[in-house]
């Protein structure tokens, strides 16, 4: 049963999902360099001040660490990288001149491939005694997300730090930072003052005011496409007068679990909407601030169209990317029969929305061929469905183990080769029986939030032979797919 909710007197500050993909967080939920694929990055400051900024890139499966900078961006200033598969493993390159900590370009010992710099992606978060479930093969690096956190503003000040990124040099078309030498030093431990940020890392730095925003597109030269990656920003991530997380670049903060709204209480606040479109705020307490972040991106579900009609040559993944994931527990501390998962329900329409197809099939986990009742998956950060008629996806997603499932494929009970799905999303918790719940833990005023917190997003390709020429048509897109219907429940448990 849904409730209609009424806000009085919520204070400004609270947690939103910026529609046009600027802010102080932004996610991009995927990347991909499998099977010859590149991805292409780039971070932009729209804003006149500049910005010190944390940079992260975690694998697939359990959202594992795989790499993480500091940068910083001049007023208006735009950082692009470039990630492929180089010696097995996920590397990103650049010949960018904004300034990265630690600093890329400025290495001569910096491993390079074709005169390209670059840093390779660390195993370290998934092997030894931090080895996992997902197996310590390079391969986890070649698919993943990528977070990005504004840390402040950097002002002008008595240690030159906004000088040091201002732009200069003889070559105005390709203009240089100042001193990029200076802020890497600046983190450097009994340096006197050259090592001001190791001292108060506060110093010429302001609360972060948003305005960054990314780009990202998978790109497959030998089939001739590239797919735009939608990006979602944060905006009001944290109050201007909370405490500035300006860390070193090794540091796990700020994360998303960092959000603060009120410095009073230190609860973490978001602003959703309703079923009838009215925002609604939420309150977490600080231990749960991460569910602010949850909050603005849980789907109860979804409803879109598909094609994996052979006359065009159709081919469709849907990606549904869980940035929060990691925060609600993987294998540890649960075992195998009580670990949470997730899952979700699914019902097929014709392509004139006529009879469904929920046969009541008994669900079914990823690696399987689901065409009837539900998905469920276990440790999966970005799990990718496809309706394929092969191993092959559109993203170039693992297609074996538990990372994709296999949605009306070539099987018993194939789904109808166009048509759409509706899917309704929840958790499963196996320690208390099996119990599906359709709903994130309560806010501090009882209000649970339906579905599972989810960037989903559609990859398609099409491909058309001209008659008689022998040539061929290759066509790509992306697109947000939609949730569905009201958000709210008074039932169902938390995960």
């Amino acid at each position: 049963m849904s409730l209609l909710l009424c806000v009085f007197s919520a204070p400004v500050e609270a947690v939103r999902r910026n529609s046009d993909g600027h802010g102080e967080v932004l996610i991009v939920p995927y990347y991909s360099v499998r099977t010859g694929r590149t991805t292409l990055l780039a971070i932009a400051n729209q804003r006149g001040q500049a910005k010190a900024v944390k940079v992260r890139v975690r694998e697939s499966h359990f959202g594992k660490l795989l790499m993480q900078f500091n940068l910083y961006l001049a007023p208006h200033d735009r950082w692009s990288a470039t990630l492929f598969e180089h010696g097995g493993r996920m590397v990103m390159g650049t010949s960018d001149q904004s300034c990265t900590v630690p600093d890329l370009i400025g290495d001569a010992n910096a491993p390079r491939v074709g005169g390209l710099a670059y840093w390779p992606a660390s195993d370290q978060d998934f092997t030894g005694d931090r080895a996992d479930a997902a197996g310590t093969d390079l391969t986890r690096t070649h698919e993943g997300s990528i977070e990005v956190f504004e840390m402040g503003e950097v002002l002008p000040g008595g240690y030159g730090s906004a000088n040091a990124l201002a732009f200069s040099g003889p070559d105005q078309a390709q203009p240089m930072p100042n001193d990029c030498a200076r802020l890497n030093q600046a983190f450097s431990v009994g340096n006197g003052d050259a090592g001001y940020w190791s001292v108060d890392p506060t110093r010429d730095l302001g609360p972060a005011q948003g305005g960054l925003s990314a780009e990202a597109s998978v790109v497959y030269v030998s089939a001739g496409f590239s797919l735009e990656i939608p990006v979602v920003g944060l905006t009001e991530f944290r109050t201007p007068t909370a405490p500035l997380l300006h860390t070193p670049p090794t540091a796990s903060s700020p994360d998303l679990d960092d959000a603060v709204s009120d410095i009073t209480s230190g609860e973490a606040h978001a602003f959703v909407k309703d079923e009838l479109g009215q925002e609604v705020q939420l309150r977490y307490p600080s231990a749960q601030a991460i569910d602010a972040v949850s909050a603005v991106l849980t789907m109860p579900g979804l409803h879109a169209a598909y094609s994996k009609a052979r006359a065009i040559g159709a081919w469709n993944d849907w990606i549904l990317a869980q940035p929060t994931r990691r925060f609600y527990g993987y294998t540890a501390p649960f075992t195998a029969e009580t670990r949470r998962a997730q899952f979700a329900s699914l019902r097929w329409l014709g392509k004139q929305g006529g009879p469904g197809f929920d046969q009541g099939v008994p669900s079914c986990e990823f690696n399987d061929e689901c065409p009837f009742g539900s998905v469920d998956w276990w440790d999966i950060a970005i799990p990718v469905m496809t309706f394929n008629r092969s191993l092959d996806t559109v993203v170039g997603a693992v297609t074996y183990g538990h990372r994709t499932a296999f949605l009306g494929t070539e099987g018993t009970n194939p789904a109808p080769d166009e048509g759409s799905l509706l899917m309704a999303f929840g958790w499963l918790d196996r320690a208390a029986g099996g119990v599906r719940y359709f709903a994130l833990r309560p806010d501090l005023n009882g209000r649970r939030l339906a579905g599972l917190p989810v960037i989903a997003f559609a990859a398609m390709s099409y491909e058309t032979a001209f008659a008689n020429s022998g040539r061929h048509a290759l066509f790509a897109d992306t697109r947000l797919l939609p949730a569905y219907g009201p958000v709210f429940v008074n039932a169902g448990g938390s995960p």
